[in-house]
């Protein structure tokens, strides 16, 4: 063997062990250099595989940190005297603990405002039975009125910059 072969193979063999490659010390230059070049793709398809996950997770996210202007009202007579209410929203991708303002116009994470509009309670209603009896029925409503407001305008946010301003915040 030449001299430029020999520190070919020698710089070959120290790159495979430094990226942690088992060999057996008769391995021809080829070999080794095929598996180092497998090892380098295979490190490369993880990094494109990791990264596509990555946006995936992160478009993801965006769609479900969206804020949605809304206005939300109690249907369920035993909330009707509250004028707001903590809610909590936790999935593999977004979590938010929110108190949300009952009839007034507010900004709603998508998550948490999907995750509302399943929200239901338990009502009754009186049936009257061929005998002339009474007997309650329950049935499950929707727990809260979702109106979805149009997005704050130029407009109004200057409306609510000036009384902000005025009011010392």
């Amino acid at each position: 063997m030449t001299e430029q072969t020999q520190s070919e193979r020698d710089i070959l063999i120290q790159r495979a062990t430094t990226l942690g490659l088992t060999f057996a010390k008769n391995i021809s230059e080829t070999k080794l250099r095929e598996l180092i070049d497998a090892e380098l793709n295979e490190s490369v398809e993880a990094e494109t595989e990791e990264s596509l996950k990555r946006k995936a997770a992160q478009q993801l996210y965006a769609e479900q940190a969206k804020l949605i202007r809304v206005q939300i009202t109690p249907m369920n007579p035993t909330k009707a005297s509250l004028n707001c209410e903590l809610f909590s929203f936790s999935n593999d991708v977004f979590s938010e603990k929110r108190v949300i303002q009952f009839n007034a116009p507010w900004h709603v994470p998508q998550a948490m405002l999907d995750h509302i509009r399943s929200i239901e309670f338990r009502a009754y209603r009186d049936i009257k039975t061929p005998r002339g009896g009474v007997v309650q029925e329950a049935y499950s409503a929707p727990a809260y009125a979702v109106n979805v407001l149009p997005p704050i305008t130029e407009e109004e946010l200057d409306q609510i910059k000036k009384k902000q301003l005025a009011e010392g915040f």
